[in-house]
């Protein structure tokens, strides 16, 4: 779902950014084009922005099932906030 949605703002990003749509203004486009849009074109950027993704780095190559994320590590003031291990 999320690549499709991603595919259909692609197709619709030049008409978003060279009129500066604000959320209302995005939401009446989109609401506008319901059943409008080019399913074919929609589907296989969707479909190639998915392969795309499942080739990044994202994908641990060695074990195929397991994510690699690269995030940094949170401030100690989070952790201490929410930590991570339950206290009996």
């Amino acid at each position: 779902m999320l690549f499709l949605c991603l595919s259909i703002l692609l197709e619709h990003r030049d008409h978003i950014i060279k009129n500066s749509l604000d959320y209302n203004e995005l939401a009446m486009h989109f609401d506008r084009l319901v059943r409008r849009h080019n399913l074919s074109r929609v589907l296989q950027r969707a479909k190639a922005l998915f392969a795309d993704y499942l080739q990044s780095e994202v994908w641990d190559s060695e074990e195929g099932d397991e994510l690699k994320f690269h995030f940094p590590p949170l401030p100690d003031s989070i952790n201490t906030r929410f930590p991570t291990s339950a206290k009996d």
